[in-house]
């Protein structure tokens, strides 16, 4: 008997492991159509989970500031080590060329926050070096109707 329990519980295990991004994909975004890695280290990766999740809330708190919302910013994972940014209407990522000029725009706003000034981090640095520095392992931007693209950070080698 516990031997068919653990020769259960070892086939399941697996499909218990990717539901978490299954829930996500299919729920917050559509299913991933695109991804890349990212793996240029300026620095050590030393954000806490508060870091993480503190920097969506003052990406989220910027656009309310101006008056309205034209994506949403979260994090997901145990450790809010996954960031989602989801256009909130049909124009803001329309294309990927526009996901990838407001990665600029965040570029920008980023070397405002207070991680980025405690770390002393030089303007040449992007908004993926930052995500990479606070220890997300994933971003997924999408248009929240079409596609979905995953970007995953590594260790440079």
């Amino acid at each position: 008997m516990l031997r068919l329990a653990l020769l259960v519980i070892a086939l399941a295990l697996p499909a218990l492991q990717t539901s978490a991004e299954e829930r996500q994909e299919g729920y917050y975004y559509p299913k991933i159509t695109s991804r890349e890695v990212f793996d240029r280290a300026l620095g050590p990766r030393e954000a806490t989970r508060q870091e993480r999740i503190e920097l969506a809330i003052a990406l989220n708190r910027r656009q309310i500031e101006q008056g309205f919302a034209r994506v949403a910013v979260f994090t997901k994972g145990a450790a809010a080590e996954k960031l989602i940014i989801v256009a909130l209407d049909d124009n803001v990522f329309r294309t990927h060329f526009r996901a990838r000029a407001y990665m600029a725009l965040l570029t920008s706003q980023i070397r405002d926050t207070p991680y980025f000034r405690r770390a002393g981090l030089s303007e040449d640095v992007t908004f993926y070096d930052v995500l990479y520095m606070m220890n997300f392992d994933s971003l997924t931007l999408s248009d929240g109707a079409n596609w979905a693209h995953q970007v995953t950070f590594r260790e440079a080698k």
